[in-house]
């Protein structure tokens, strides 16, 4: 997943992870099967932190009860606290 803008995976118990269709140890005859699921689902954004014109918090990349089985990688001067909760899962193989 890559955006420009702010990320906000918050709210509907959000997964990023991946899947390989043409790869039978990754998929059920080509179909997604969440427990063959990868640690590739990767998150990227360009955007910083910083307020709203309300001067409320605006989050490069809100995670919230989301769970990424993959990378994050937000603005690279953005501050690391941006970063508030970051769950990599990996997997053999």
């Amino acid at each position: 997943m890559v955006s420009k803008g702010p990320i906000y995976l918050s709210g509907n118990n959000v997964t990023v992870d991946s899947f390989i269709s043409s790869d039978p140890r990754y998929s059920t005859n080509g179909m997604y099967t969440a427990a063959l699921a990868r640690d590739h689902g990767d998150v990227i954004t360009n955007s910083k932190d910083g307020l709203t014109a309300n001067n409320k918090p605006l989050y490069a990349l809100d995670i919230g009860d989301a769970d990424i089985k993959g990378h994050v990688s937000t603005d690279q001067t953005a501050p690391r606290t941006s970063l508030r909760v970051v769950l990599l899962v990996t997997t053999p193989g």
